[in-house]
């Protein structure tokens, strides 16, 4: 998962910005949800 993050980062960088920005929302997204599940 994390592996694909960066994989999409180094392919796609010419919107490295707007991705970096969505990463770190889907992050927290991903990492809020894991709290309140667990």
């Amino acid at each position: 998962m994390l592996f694909s993050l960066l994989y999409r980062k180094y392919t796609l960088n010419v919107n490295l910005n707007e991705m970096y920005v969505n990463d770190l929302v889907f992050i927290k997204h991903l990492l809020s949800g894991m709290g309140e599940e667990k």
